[in-house]
């Protein structure tokens, strides 16, 4: 009973652990739109996401660099959500707020 106790004790221990190192993340959003802006410079193209509410760095629009490893299924999480109305939550890139706000990069999407 002693093992299972110590056991239960470490899991919620790791599973608090993993949540204070993660990157600052909105808490749950709708995603009211997908844009994809093409870079006229040549560049790769941008992606940027609109949420329903403003909030991290006093925006509701946040950018996924299309050059970024992982983009893609960044995207698809974010049209997935839309298509099905889910909530995400939007965790941003540890680099912080962009300048403007609205170019803050999106570092991951959670599903809920």
């Amino acid at each position: 009973m002693k093992k299972m106790a110590l056991v239960i004790v470490a899991l919620v221990f790791q599973l608090l652990s993993a949540a204070t190192f993660a990157e600052p993340t909105t808490g749950k959003v709708k995603i009211l739109n997908v844009r994809p802006y093409h870079n006229t410079t040549g560049g790769p193209t941008d992606v940027y996401i609109v949420i329903n509410s403003v909030s991290l760095c006093g925006t509701n629009t946040y950018k996924i660099p299309m050059a970024w490893g992982g983009a893609k299924e960044s995207v698809a999480a974010a049209m997935a959500a839309v298509v099905a109305g889910r909530d995400v939550q939007i965790e941003i890139d540890n680099a912080g707020c962009g300048t403007p706000a609205w170019t803050t990069n999106v570092q991951s999407i959670y599903l809920w």
